[in-house]
C-alpha cells in the first residue's frame, strides 16, 4: 500500500499525547463509575482535560453551597410546620417525601458536577426530626385514643365502640351535623312513688328501672347521652352514621316497654304496684360531638329534635300514652306500623301531628286529657 508522509500525517504539534494500552491482558484496567471496566489511559486523559479545562478558566456550572443550605432550612422548617400544624403520619409523611424529591434532585446535580458541596445534612436533618418526633407523636396518640375510648365507652356498647375506633375517620369527638333520632324516657309519678320510700328502697327502685331503658339502647347500637335521674336521653345516627336510625330508635322504644312490663310482673308478686315509662321520640339534624367544657368532656347532642323529644316524652303523659312519634320520624320508619293520633299543641311548638305503635300492645292511648284531646290527622 501507499505510504503516508509529509502534509497527510496529522500534526501533534501544540497537543499532549498520551500513550498507553487498552488490551485487557495487559491488565492496564480500572473500574469507574461510568463502566466496570475502562482502560487506564482513558481515565488518565479524561483528568488531564479537566485539569486543562480549569486552566482555561472554564468550569461547569455548580450548585451553590447556599443554594443546598437554603433547602435545608427551608424543607425542615416546612417539616417541622408540618408536625404542627397536622400531626397525622399522612400528611407528614407526604411533605417528607416532596422534601426528599427535591433533595435527591440537588444530590444528583451535585455528584454529576463534581461539586465539593455536602449532600448527606439534609438527610441526617430529616431523620434527627423524625426520630424526635415519631416517639413524641406515638405517645400522645396513645394518649388521645385512651382518653377518647375512656369518654365514648361512657355512651356506647362495646362492639359499637370497637367499630368506631377500628375505623380511619376524623376525630368522632369533634363537633359535626347529623341526621338522629332521639329518644327521651322517664318514670311517670316518681316523686309520688318514692314519697313513702327510705333512700335505699328509692335509689333501687332507680337502679331497677333504669337497667330496663339502658340495656334497649345499647344492645340496638344506640348512644346514651345522659341520665335524667328516673330516665334517659339517648340517640341513633351518630357517631356511626345509619340509615334506619329512625327504626332502631322505635325498636329500643318498644323494647323498653316490654323490660317495665316484665319488671312490673315481678313487682306485682311482691305486691308492689306497677311502673309507666313515658317516651318521646323525634327526628332530625342536630350537632353531635364533645359539647362539653375544659372542665368536663361530654358527648352529646342539641339540635330541634332533641327539644321536640323532650315535649313529646312530656306530652305522652298528658295523652296517656306510653310512647309518642313525631311526623318526622314516622315517614322515616319502615319496619314498625304507626297509628296517626292527630295533631296536639306542644309549648313553644307549633301544632305537631303525632304518631304511636299499633304493632304491639305498648304505646296505646287510652282516653287523653282533653286539653291534649287529638284532632283527626291524616296518616302518614
Amino acid at each position: 500500500g501507499a505510504l503516508l508522509v509529509g502534509p497527510a500525517l496529522p500534526t501533534l504539534a501544540g497537543r499532549i499525547a498520551l500513550v498507553g494500552s487498552s488490551a485487557l491482558g495487559l491488565a492496564d484496567r480500572v473500574a469507574t463509575p461510568l463502566e466496570a471496566s475502562m482502560a487506564g489511559v482513558t481515565v488518565h486523559a479524561a483528568a488531564l482535560d479537566g485539569m486543562l479545562r480549569a486552566l482555561d478558566g472554564y468550569a461547569p456550572p455548580t450548585p451553590s453551597g447556599h443554594l443546598l443550605a437554603g433547602w435545608l432550612v427551608l424543607s425542615t422548617l416546612a417539616l417541622w410546620w408540618a408536625i404542627a400544624r397536622w400531626r397525622r403520619l399522612r400528611a407528614i409523611a407526604a411533605v417528607l417525601g416532596g422534601a426528599l424529591t427535591v433533595w435527591a434532585a440537588l444530590a444528583i446535580w451535585v455528584v454529576h458536577t463534581h461539586a465539593p458541596v455536602a449532600i448527606s445534612p439534609a438527610l441526617w436533618s430529616y431523620a434527627c426530626l423524625l426520630g424526635l418526633f415519631l416517639p413524641i407523636e406515638w405517645s400522645a396518640a396513645q394518649a388521645r385514643l385512651r382518653a377518647r375510648t375512656r369518654l365514648l365507652s361512657r355512651y356506647l356498647a362495646r362492639p359499637v365502640l370497637d367499630e368506631l375506633l377500628a375505623r380511619d375517620n376524623d376525630d368522632p369527638l369533634l363537633p359535626a351535623r347529623a341526621e338522629i333520632s332521639v329518644l327521651i324516657a322517664d318514670l311517670q309519678d316518681y316523686t309520688r312513688i318514692t314519697a313513702n320510700s327510705t333512700l335505699e328502697e328509692a335509689a333501687a327502685l332507680t337502679r331497677q328501672f333504669l337497667d330496663c331503658l339502658t340495656r334497649p339502647v345499647l344492645e340496638g347500637r344506640g348512644t346514651l347521652d345522659s341520665y335524667t335521674g328516673d330516665g334517659l336521653i339517648a340517640f341513633w345516627g351518630a357517631p356511626i352514621a345509619t340509615p334506619d336510625h329512625a327504626d332502631q330508635a322505635l325498636q329500643a322504644a318498644l323494647d323498653m316497654a316490654q323490660a317495665v312490663a316484665r319488671l312490673n310482673e315481678a313487682r306485682h308478686q311482691q305486691g308492689r304496684f306497677a311502673l309507666r315509662v313515658r317516651i318521646g321520640l323525634a327526628s332530625g339534624p342536630a350537632l353531635v360531638g364533645d359539647l362539653g367544657t375544659p372542665f368536663r368532656s361530654t358527648y352529646t347532642a342539641v339540635g330541634p329534635a332533641v327539644n321536640l323529644a323532650a315535649r313529646l316524652q312530656q306530652a305522652a303523659r298528658e295523652m296517656d300514652c306510653d310512647i309518642l312519634v313525631c311526623g318526622e320520624t314516622a315517614r322515616a320508619v319502615r319496619r314498625h306500623r304507626l297509628r296517626p293520633l292527630g295533631d296536639i299543641e306542644l309549648h313553644g311548638l307549633a301544632a305537631v301531628t303525632v304518631f304511636t305503635p299499633q304493632d304491639t300492645g305498648y304505646g296505646q292511648t287510652q282516653g287523653p286529657d282533653d286539653r291534649f284531646r287529638p284532632r283527626l290527622a291524616k296518616p302518614a
